[in-house]
């Protein structure tokens, strides 16, 4: 929506729109200290939900693994190993389901950064 306003000579609004827009992929942007303040903010099982593959998804599994990647990266060796182990034994999980949950983090990440 950000770009289409953007094309139509609304930059100005573009703007505006993207600042109040938090997507999942700015993950990857945030240090480290703000990745742990919002681990600790995140429900475990939304945080789990919310790094699930979706076939076909508009994020990359290329941008999902690093972001995977990052998150791991600011978690205890122990408790990340674990999340890795319960995310590679996840069964079938809802596109909606990893979409809200992902909604959720972006809220999270939001309310830290705002």
């Amino acid at each position: 929506m950000v770009q289409k306003l953007e094309t139509l000579g609304e930059s100005d609004l573009a703007q505006r729109l993207y600042e109040k827009v938090v997507m999942f992929s700015d993950v990857l942007e945030l240090p480290e200290s703000v990745i742990k303040t919002l681990l600790k903010k995140i429900d475990y099982a939304v945080l789990k939900l919310s790094l699930c593959e979706i076939c076909r998804d508009s994020l990359s599994s290329f941008n999902l693994k690093k972001i995977r990647e990052k998150i791991y990266a600011c978690m205890e060796t122990a408790k990340a190993e674990i999340l890795k182990e319960d995310l590679y034994f996840m069964g079938p999980v809802r596109k909606r389901d990893i979409m809200e949950a992902r909604r959720d983090v972006c809220r999270k990440l939001k309310e830290l950064v705002i």
